[in-house]
């Protein structure tokens, strides 16, 4: 179905044999917080529904990925409305493995992006602790001896829109760049911060759009300054307690049971990833862009709550007034930790992806205009991952 291919492009990285992966797959793991970096494409565009593939439920979802051609190891699905909840897992924690029990934590990528935005939202509208204008040195003051004068008048909201001009951190180029950091999460990224306002942009600050891991750090660690704790404690207790739900940290597969990922293999077959290989750790300096993980209820009920903010009821962790302007497109299909698209009935969505460019693939999307909102995690990434995934979302979106 060519008209699926366009529906969530993201940049194309052509998966390794398993013998290959092996030198590139410590680079991956940081540019994995990293994940997609264009824009969502149009879809159907208002296609006639006898032309559209049928919709499918969360368990069929799962089946198709876990059943095609391809056969990925294991797959989550997750299909919400604002009053459902539709989840399903299939599959084994490595392949030939014990089976999934489906309350698994599975590796979230840069979809972690859109939870450290709900969390500044949180922190901005709701409690009012810094503004949206808030900029970086007058958060982090004692940075300002070091840092270049294009970055004076950044803000938070330009680091969520990807509009800081902040070091990517995107490449295995730039990440080989990045320096040794010492000490606790919190004080690395301090660390980070400081280098990273030293390094002339790529970009223009608060006037191009680039997508950047390194704006969602330095973002995180203005949090951290102005609540007093970490990014991960923050997270847990102002977006993911007031659910009743845990979100998880670190490296794919790590603890006990969670689904290993995969890399392609030569003749079709996969690769295990053992999360315990020192090459595929993932660092926690690196967590706001793309650490978090959940388990596949934690996921829909996340969604589901973006999806109930978004449609106008209160009583969750975002008010309607936090979901709209997070949803809101600041530059080039941009939102706050959202990237904007269609479905394939032409109607608008939000929508991220998360991958770690070696053994795993993400992908959820909220519907603007209908009540509905779905995402897919495979343990695996090959050549048709990402066509696989978009298939499974936009289907389960109809």
């Amino acid at each position: 179905m060519k008209f699926l291919r366009s529906m969530f492009h993201t940049s194309k990285h052509a998966a390794a044999p398993a013998q290959e992966a092996r030198p590139w797959l410590k680079a991956s793991r940081w540019l994995a917080a990293a994940a997609a970096v264009s824009l969502a494409a149009c879809g159907g565009g208002g296609s006639n529904d006898d032309d559209l593939p049928s919709p499918l439920t969360a368990t069929e979802a799962a089946q198709m990925l876990t059943t095609s051609t391809v056969r990925y190891p294991a797959a989550l699905a997750v299909r919400v409305t604002t009053n459902r909840i539709d989840v399903k897992v299939l599959g084994s924690q490595q392949l030939g493995g014990a089976a999934l029990r489906g309350d698994e934590a599975f590796p979230m990528g840069s979809m972690t992006k859109s939870m450290t935005a709900t969390l500044a939202g949180v922190m901005v509208v709701q409690e009012s602790r810094l503004s949206w204008g808030s900029k970086v040195l007058d958060v982090l003051p004692e940075l300002a001896v070091t840092t270049r004068s294009e970055y004076a008048d950044v803000t938070l909201g330009d680091l969520l829109a990807h509009r800081g001009g902040i070091f990517p951190a995107t490449t295995p180029e730039q990440i080989a760049r990045l320096p040794e950091l010492t000490g606790a999460p919190v004080e690395q990224r301090v660390q980070l911060a400081r280098w990273m306002l030293q390094q002339p942009s790529t970009s223009t600050p608060r006037a191009k759009t680039e997508y950047s891991n390194g704006g969602y750090i330095v973002a995180a660690a203005m949090l951290e300054r102005v609540a007093g704790q970490p990014y991960e404690a923050l997270l847990q207790a102002k977006v993911f307690t007031p659910m009743g739900l845990t979100v998880g940290f670190g490296t794919p597969g790590a603890a006990a049971g969670e689904p290993w990922g995969h890399a392609a293999a030569s003749g079709g077959r996969w690769a295990a990833v053992d999360p315990r290989d020192p090459e595929a750790q993932f660092p926690a300096v690196g967590n706001p862009a793309g650490g978090a993980k959940l388990s596949a209820p934690a996921f829909a009920r996340y969604l589901q709550m973006h999806l109930r903010a978004w449609r106008g009821q209160s009583g969750e962790v975002l008010t309607p007034a936090t979901a709209r302007l997070l949803h809101a497109v600041v530059a080039d299909g941009f939102a706050l930790g959202w990237e904007a698209g269609k479905d394939l009935e032409g109607r608008n969505i939000r929508w991220h992806n998360g991958s770690d460019d070696a053994s795993y693939y993400g992908l959820m999307a909220m519907s603007i205009e209908a009540d509905v909102a779905a995402g897919v995690v495979v343990t695996g990434l090959g050549l048709s991952t990402e066509s696989d995934a978009s298939e499974a979302t936009v289907r389960m979106l109809r």
